[in-house]
């Protein structure tokens, strides 16, 4: 990626000596800004403009002064809040003990973190990506000696809490967002007890869901779950790809998902930088529909492209409906022409696809024949003529290949 940052922001032939930081996580992953100038390239992985937070890694001991106002610590603040939102802290143990919502709207919650002795690796019953499987069925709590810090700023507070060396947590609250964002950091975890750690986040509120949860399925939509009370540990936890939530529909609460940017830093002490062909870019047209994403766009051979899109739209009731763009007018200055849908995996036309019949031993839909069977093969290569506006219905990924032509880019009309 810092090769393709570097080719995009300065077209000169010399753009191997300009050196990008590549951060995905600002509080463990990047070195803190020393030098006496940066840039700052921020990276939005949607198709679509939205406005976010950006956060920077900063040399611990320096004061750092934004649009001229300064973010003040206070270390023994029981209350941290943003215009929806107010956390209730306990001030002598630094735990949440609840949230309160605009409107007068209390909810217990309390976070921890507890850790599982854990099998060993070679053990038929250790855990895997899919099961967790510990040796105690009762967690141990590690949360017994926290420090705690308050951090206020104009637009962003945050809660620091520090477990252990190796086990820290970071909440904050927007001003203008309706979320309180969760981020851990963990390990390495110590191993010299010789004993195996499995560590979990725990939530704990007086929501009234009937012990019914919900979790997604490799991203896609969202499955029922229940809390099974005296069942072991194994049949209550559940792999988590995007998201996981419970919901009282007796009050109302509202959930976003959050996108965070990837950073990338480059010290501007170094001449040539100042010599930048461009300072903003983008590769579409225009901003997709809301909820669709690029998940595949890819070069196969010569002309010819991949391209996936996906349209990821919230459960709910005011996105039933599907959304359309044109495929030929995706990209900036660019044309995409010869353009044919194919299956997932880009091996087959789609209309040359033919799906195999499951029949349950108990369903009532008669046998297929082999005289239908032929009739559907015969039907191959024979669908419609490719349209260049195409829909997507919730939740759906279209894949096309198709080749692109930068001699002929389409007008803008």
């Amino acid at each position: 990626m810092d090769e393709a940052l570097r080719a995009l922001v300065w077209e000169g032939n010399s753009v191997s000596q300009l050196r990008f930081s590549h951060c995905l996580d600002a509080e463990d992953d990047c070195k803190p800004v020393d030098a006496d100038e940066a840039w700052l390239l921020v990276y939005n992985p949607l198709g679509y403009a939205y406005t976010t937070y950006v956060r920077l890694p900063a040399k611990h001991g320096y004061s750092y002064v934004v649009d001229g106002v300064s973010a003040q610590a206070a270390d023994k603040q029981r209350l941290v809040n943003s215009q929806r939102y107010r956390l209730v802290l306990d001030s002598t143990t630094g735990f949440i003990r609840g949230v309160m919502v605009k409107g007068g709207l209390h909810v217990t919650l309390a976070h921890q973190f507890m850790s599982y002795h854990a099998y060993q690796g070679s053990s038929r019953k250790a855990s895997d990506s899919h099961v967790l499987n510990p040796v105690n069925d009762e967690p141990f709590d590690l949360g017994n000696n926290i420090t705690y810090e308050i951090v206020r700023g104009p637009e962003v507070q945050e809660l620091h809490q520090r477990y252990t060396p190796w086990l820290s947590l970071v909440v904050r609250l927007f001003e203008s967002e309706e979320v309180i964002e969760f981020e851990w950091a963990l390990g390495p975890v110590p191993l010299s007890d010789q004993k195996g750690k499995e560590i979990v986040c725990r939530f704990v509120s007086n929501l009234q869901s009937g012990q019914i949860f919900y979790t997604d399925t490799n991203g896609r939509r969202s499955i029922e779950r229940k809390r099974l009370d005296g069942s072991p540990v194994a049949s209550n936890f559940f792999p988590v790809t995007s998201w996981a939530f419970l919901a009282e529909y007796l009050r109302n609460f509202a959930n976003r998902l959050v996108w965070t940017p990837q950073l990338s830093l480059v010290d501007a002490r170094q001449p040539y930088f100042t010599n930048l062909t461009q300072r903003e870019w983008s590769g579409l047209r225009s901003d997709l529909p809301k909820h669709v994403h690029v998940l595949t766009l890819e070069r196969v051979s010569g002309e010819k492209v991949l391209l996936r899109l996906e349209y990821q739209a919230p459960e709910m009731p005011s996105y039933v409906n599907t959304t359309q763009l044109q495929i030929s007018r995706l990209l900036k200055n660019q044309a995409l022409y010869h353009i044919l849908e194919t299956s997932l995996g880009s091996t087959q036309d789609k209309t040359e696809v033919v799906r195999f019949v499951w029949r349950r031993r108990d369903s009532q839909m008669p046998a297929v024949s082999q005289e239908q069977r032929m009739r559907v093969w015969l039907k191959r290569g024979y669908g419609p003529r490719f349209e260049d506006t195409v829909a997507l219905h919730p939740g759906e990924i279209r894949t096309f290949v198709g080749k692109v032509d930068k001699v002929r880019p389409l007008p803008d009309s």
